[in-house]
C-alpha cells in the first residue's frame, strides 16, 4: 500500500515494473519487457537496414578487389568467432587458422591455385601437419578437440563463404557480371529471406515444435513459410533483373524457383547446425559484430550452406544459368 501511495505508475505493471528504494525513499521505473523488445526490433532493423545498404554496394562493386576483400574479412571473422566459442587459446592454431582462411578467397581471386604445381589435397595435409606441429609444441594447453575444430572451421567456412567469388567470376557459364552479381545475390537470400519468411510465419502460424532441443522457437509452420516465402520472393528478385537489369540472356524462373526450393531448406540446415555448436558451447550467438543480429557467423551459417551448393549446381549444370 505504501509503495502503491509513492508510485501510482505501480498499478500499470504492463506498461513498467517499479522498485522503491528505501534509502532514498524514490520510486525506480524500469522498462517492461515489451518496451525491451521494441527496442530491440530497432535496433534489429536498423543494423539490417545498414548491412543491405552496404550489400548493394558489395553487388555494385563485385567484379573488384573491394569485393574480394570484403568477402575475405567475413571469412575471418566468421573462423575467429568459432575459434573463440569453442574456447581454441592456442595462439599458433588461431594465428594459423585465420591465416589460411585468408589465403583461400586472395588465392580464388588472383588465380593462384592455378600457379601452384601441387594439389589442392598436399596443400590440405601440409596445412593439417603444421596444425598438429603447433600442438605438439604447445601439448599442455592444446587439445586434440582445439585443433579438428580450427583444422575443419579454417577449411569449410573459407571455402565456403569464398564459393561467391567462384560464382562471381564463372566467366565460362556468363560473361556478363551482372549474371554473376544475380547468383550470388540469390545464395544470399534464399537462406536470410527463409529466416525472415520463417519468423514471420511461425510468429502467425506457428503450432509445432520443429526442433525443440536444438532452437525452441523454430517451428514446423515457419520452416514451409520460410520456403516458400523465400522462393516467391526470389522470383520476384528475378523479374525485377530481367525486365530492367539484364540486357541479353534472362534467367530461367522454373530454373531460379526450383534452386530456391533446394536452397531454402538446406539453410535451415545450416542454421541448426550451427546451434547446435552455440549449445554444445554455452553460447548464445558467435559475436556481437552487427547489434540484434549477433555476430558473422551467426548470419553467414545458412549462407555456408546454400553458397557452396549454388556454386557447385551452376559449375555442374552451365547450361541451366
Amino acid at each position: 500500500m505504501i509503495l502503491t501511495g509513492l508510485c501510482p505508475t505501480m498499478q500499470t505493471a504492463t506498461a513498467v515494473s517499479a522498485e522503491f528504494n528505501t534509502k532514498k525513499g524514490v520510486c525506480i521505473s524500469r522498462p517492461s519487457a515489451d518496451t525491451h523488445m521494441v527496442l530491440f526490433m530497432k535496433v534489429r532493423v536498423i543494423t539490417g537496414v545498414s548491412a543491405a545498404l552496404f550489400g548493394i554496394l558489395c553487388l555494385w562493386l563485385i567484379d573488384t578487389l573491394f569485393f574480394t576483400i570484403v568477402n575475405t574479412a567475413f571469412v575471418v571473422l566468421a573462423v575467429y568467432e568459432v575459434l573463440k566459442t569453442a574456447k581454441v587459446t592456442n595462439k599458433g592454431t588461431c594465428a594459423l587458422s585465420i591465416v589460411f582462411s585468408a589465403t583461400v578467397p586472395l588465392s580464388i581471386h588472383f588465380k593462384l591455385l592455378e600457379k601452384i604445381p601441387a594439389p589442392l589435397w598436399v596443400i590440405l595435409m601440409i596445412y593439417i601437419i603444421l596444425h598438429l606441429s603447433i600442438m605438439l609444441a604447445g601439448y599442455s594447453h592444446t587439445k586434440f578437440e582445439h585443433v579438428a575444430v580450427a583444422v575443419f572451421v579454417s577449411v569449410f567456412l573459407s571455402f565456403a563463404i569464398s564459393s561467391m567469388l567462384i560464382i562471381r567470376g564463372t566467366e565460362f557459364v556468363y560473361p556478363d557480371v551482372k549474371k554473376g552479381a544475380f547468383y550470388v545475390l540469390i545464395g544470399l537470400t534464399s537462406a536470410w529471406l527463409a529466416d525472415t519468411c520463417a519468423y514471420f510465419a511461425g510468429v502467425a502460424l506457428g503450432k509445432h515444435k520443429m526442433t525443440p532441443n536444438i532452437s525452441p522457437k523454430k517451428t514446423v509452420e515457419g520452416a514451409v513459410g520460410g520456403v516458400l516465402g523465400s522462393v516467391i520472393l526470389n522470383l520476384i528478385i528475378a523479374f525485377i533483373f530481367n525486365q530492367w537489369v539484364f540486357t541479353t540472356a534472362k534467367v530461367s524462373y522454373l530454373v531460379i524457383g526450383v534452386t530456391v526450393l533446394i536452397l531454402a531448406p538446406l539453410s535451415i540446415i545450416g542454421d541448426l547446425s550451427a546451434s547446435v555448436i552455440k549449445r554444445n558451447y554455452g553460447e548464445k550467438d558467435f559475436g556481437n559484430l552487427f547489434p540484434g543480429h549477433g555476430g558473422v557467423m551467426d548470419r553467414f551459417d545458412s549462407i555456408s550452406f546454400t553458397m557452396p551448393l549454388l556454386c557447385g549446381a551452376i559449375t555442374l549444370f552451365p547450361k541451366l544459368y
